[in-house]
């Protein structure tokens, strides 16, 4: 059996409490850094970071912090945040979501409870390859 990369401690940490059925709001969510630019330019608009976290003020509008990734190529942020944003907004943050490779039936799936789906034969999991 495959080992699972070694998480940072205090990643694990975080990742535990944010799991929590009182705090999954906490949970992280990923973006392209790319995000960020449409505030380059935005009159008012303040970002600030440090090497792995920044704030982003838009007065009147929103105040968010957000980690960066150890590489720099992402930023994230509580899912939380994206609740507290205009729709406008989040739809334009989601236009850059980062995400592993994720099943597009299973969410098919999720959307549509209780709904029967056939995407092949039913096998066992641990007996393929």
């Amino acid at each position: 059996m495959a080992t699972p990369p070694a998480l940072d401690p205090f990643v694990r940490a975080y990742l535990k409490r944010a799991s929590g059925p009182d705090t999954y709001h906490q949970f992280p969510v990923w973006f392209h850094k790319e995000v960020l630019d449409a505030y380059r330019d935005d009159p008012g608009v303040q970002a600030h970071r440090t090497d792995s976290a920044g704030r982003l003020v838009a007065p009147g509008r929103m105040r968010l912090d957000f980690g960066i990734s150890p590489q720099g190529e992402a930023i994230h942020v509580a899912v939380s945040t994206l609740a507290q944003m205009t729709d406008g907004e989040r739809n334009r943050w989601l236009e850059y979501l980062w995400m592993p490779a994720m099943s597009p039936r299973f969410a098919q799936m999720q959307l549509a409870a209780g709904s029967c789906f056939d995407d092949g034969p039913i096998r066992s999991y641990f007996e393929e390859g």
